[in-house]
C-alpha cells in the first residue's frame, strides 16, 4: 500500500545512529545531572513558555517531550548539562507542536527524562529513574500554574514518554486537588500510553473520551498491526481505552479511510514535508482497546526501536489532521460549556 521510502521513522529513530544501545552496563551512579534538577524560575528551561502568546490564544497547552535522549553517554537519564538537550527537545516537540499551535500557547519545560534504554532494565529500576523526570515535571507544572497559568483553560498532552509523565501529572492529589487545573481542564491527549480502567476509576481527571466533543476527558490512542498482542506500551494482558480519531467511537465499529483528514509528516522544525491521504481503516480491538490498522503492511513501517506491527512512532503522525481539528472543536465546546 506505500513506498516504505518515503516515509519517516521520526526525529527520534533518527537520532539512533549516535549510538549504539544495549551494550554498556548500566548502574545508579551514571546519574549525570545535578540533584535538584532544572531550576524552573528560568526561562531557559523552559522549550516553550509563550506567554505573549496568550493575548492571542484561549487555551494554553503544556506539552511534555517524548523520549529523545537515547543513552549515548551511558547516562540514565537525561543529562541537562549536555549543550544538544535543548535542541533534541526542540526537535521533538515541534513535531507534533502543530496539533495544538493553533489553539493554545505553549509551556513545555526541559526535564530529566529517562534514556530509552531504561525501559529495557526491571520495573523498579525503570520506575526509579522515571520519579527523577516526574520529580522534575511536578515542579515545572506547579511553577506553570503559580506563574503563567493565571486562570486560563489547559490541555494537557503529550506523546510517548511525555504522554506517561503528563498522565503522572493528573494523577497527583496536588495537582487534581487544585482548582486551577480541576476546574480549568479541557482535555489530555496522551497519544502512545495506555490509560486503564483502574486508572479511570481510581482518578478524577482521568475519565476516557467518549465522543468528539466531551471536556475533562482523556484522548488516548495505541496503533498496532492486527497480529501484535503486546507492546512495551500496551504489554499483553493490559486492556487499554482508546478512541478511534476517525469516527470519534469507543466501539469496534470500523473506520474507513475516506475518514481520515491526512497522515502528516514534519520535520525537527515542525514544517509540514508531506501528507498522505490515510491509512486504511481502522477500529478498536476489542480485546485490548488499542487501534489496529489492517491495510497496513508492517513491513512498511520498520524501526529500530520496536518491533514489526508496533505503529508507536507513527500514532500521532497517521491521525495529525483528525487531531488537530478536533483539538479545536473540542476547546470551543469547553469555550461554549463556560461562556468564555
Amino acid at each position: 500500500m506505500f513506498d516504505s521510502t518515503i516515509l519517516d521513522t521520526s526525529f527520534l529513530s533518527s537520532l539512533l545512529a549516535l549510538a549504539p544501545l544495549f551494550v554498556w552496563p548500566f548502574s545508579y551512579a551514571a546519574l549525570s545531572a545535578t540533584t535538584d534538577g532544572p531550576n524552573y524560575n528560568n526561562e531557559e528551561n523552559w522549550i516553550f513558555c509563550e506567554t505573549h502568546r496568550q493575548l492571542t490564544k484561549p487555551v494554553d497547552c503544556f506539552l511534555v517531550c517524548p523520549t529523545v535522549d537515547l543513552g549515548w553517554h551511558k547516562n540514565l537519564n537525561a543529562n541537562m548539562d549536555d549543550p544538544k538537550i535543548r535542541d533534541y527537545f526542540l526537535g521533538a516537540l515541534n513535531m507534533e507542536r502543530g496539533i495544538y499551535d493553533n489553539i493554545g500557547a505553549m509551556f513545555s519545560p526541559l526535564y530529566r527524562q529517562v534514556a530509552f534504554p531504561v525501559y529495557q532494565m526491571s520495573p523498579t529500576r525503570t520506575e526509579y529513574h522515571k520519579g527523577i523526570g516526574f520529580s522534575d515535571l511536578r515542579r515545572a507544572f506547579r511553577k506553570y500554574l503559580d506563574k503563567y497559568n493565571c486562570n486560563r483553560p489547559i490541555i494537557m498532552a503529550g506523546f510517548s514518554q511525555g504522554a506517561d509523565m503528563m498522565l503522572r501529572l493528573l494523577k497527583d492529589p496536588e495537582f487534581y486537588n487544585d482548582p486551577r487545573l480541576k476546574n480549568n481542564f479541557v482535555a489530555a491527549y496522551a497519544i502512545g500510553w495506555r490509560l486503564t480502567k483502574a486508572d479511570t476509576a481510581r482518578y478524577p481527571l482521568l475519565q476516557p473520551a467518549q465522543g468528539e466533543l466531551d471536556t475533562g476527558v482523556v484522548v488516548a490512542l495505541n496503533t498496532e498491526s492486527v497480529e501484535t498482542e503486546s507492546s512495551l506500551l500496551v504489554p499483553k494482558g493490559v486492556r487499554t481505552m482508546n478512541i478511534n480519531p476517525l469516527n470519534w467511537k469507543t466501539d469496534s465499529t470500523v473506520a474507513d479511510d475516506s475518514q481520515n483528514l491526512g497522515f502528516v509528516s514534519t520535520d525537527k522544525n515542525g514544517k509540514v514535508k508531506r501528507v498522505l491521504k490515510g491509512v486504511g481503516r481502522v477500529y478498536i480491538d476489542e480485546k485490548r482497546g488499542t487501534l489496529k490498522l489492517p491495510d497496513l503492511n508492517p513491513a512498511d513501517f520498520k524501526t529500530k526501536m520496536f518491533p514489526d506491527g508496533v505503529f508507536h512512532l507513527y500514532d500521532y503522525k497517521f491521525f495529525y489532521r483528525n487531531l488537530q481539528q478536533n483539538v479545536i472543536k473540542r476547546t470551543y465546546q469547553y469555550l461554549l460549556e463556560h461562556n468564555i
